[in-house]
């Protein structure tokens, strides 16, 4: 099922809720209770999206029942680590709250699961016999990009559409310092070009978004190999972008043609970040991840600062 058809989803658990003779809580109007809601930035809300679509392919259409969420929870207490089920948790959540209906998450064993699992912990006292469950591992840190190796990806590259947008998507995480979700939320309309720099324009995201001024940084046009701002303006150039809208890092379709109107999931980052470092012929690339480029740009502040 794709959550993108939220009114088929909405209509087959009207329906089943038709056939056990209870009416629809949208049907009677009633909307569940009022709850304070924030702006998600755009990495949380395609998290969510997938959270909530893995539930229904396994569980069935929303709502759900607190049985239902600590049934879930349990076995994904034998699957993943508890940062990864609370956000499972808040997805579906989320997905209740949006479409007015009642929350599981308002059941007190719930509740009480979701404080262990904030603090890291399996609920295992909720949870009864809980012998098999993994303890939870201390996360590691991802391993920081540096330029030797954005030479070494480079060299590797060819000069394909594919290969564009990885060179501009890479090089400005890198330069840029940027999480992959903020790198992936990023639209054409954020960058200003001008004769010796790329202006790029960071919105605020999170719970005080609406607060928050954007900011901007401005990426150096230094036109050498490792120059970020090059890579996108030739990213653009490559697509006709200039003077359109939308992301400025689309989606690839499996013909190998790029899908310009479709954002990159920055799940994605990641992967990217693997695969054009096992090109290099690197076997070994657990250690890097989509924060590999933020966490390169810091390193080689530090280092300039203490040179």
């Amino acid at each position: 099922m794709s959550l993108s058809s939220s009114e088929s989803v909405a209509s087959s658990s009207q329906s089943m809720a038709a056939s056990r003779g209870q009416p629809h809580p949208s049907a009677s109007g009633h909307r569940g209770p009022r709850r304070h809601t924030t702006p998600q930035q755009h990495s949380t809300i395609e998290a969510y999206r997938r959270d909530v679509l893995r539930f229904t392919e396994s569980y069935g259409p929303l709502p759900c029942t607190a049985d239902d969420l600590l049934t879930y929870i349990k076995v994904l207490c034998r699957r993943v680590m508890p940062a990864t089920i609370l956000r499972r948790a808040m997805a579906l959540q989320s997905e209740h709250v949006r479409r007015g209906l009642p929350t599981p998450t308002d059941d007190a064993r719930i509740r009480l699961a979701l404080r262990s699992l904030a603090a890291g912990k399996l609920p295992k006292d909720l949870l009864g016999d809980t012998k098999e469950l993994p303890e939870p591992k201390r996360s590691s840190k991802a391993a920081p990009m540096t330029r030797a190796l954005l030479n070494r990806i480079f060299d590797a590259m060819g000069g394909d559409s594919l290969d564009r947008r990885d060179r501009a998507l890479l090089l400005l995480g890198f330069v840029g310092g940027l999480k992959r979700g903020t790198l992936c939320g990023l639209d054409l309309s954020d960058l200003t070009f001008t004769e010796d720099a790329m202006l790029v324009r960071i919105r605020a995201g999170g719970s005080k978004a609406e607060e928050k001024p954007a900011r901007t940084i401005a990426v150096p046009m230094t036109r050498g190999p490792l120059c970020a701002a090059t890579a996108v303006l030739q990213w653009i150039s490559h697509n006709a972008l200039e003077g359109a809208s939308g992301p400025i890092f689309c989606r690839f379709a499996r013909s190998g043609e790029p899908i310009l109107t479709e954002r990159l999931d920055s799940a994605y980052v990641s992967k990217i970040i693997k695969i054009r470092l096992l090109d290099t012929g690197i076997t070994d690339v657990t250690a890097f991840s989509g924060e590999s480029l933020r966490l390169g740009n810091a390193l080689e502040t530090n280092t300039r600062r203490r040179s």
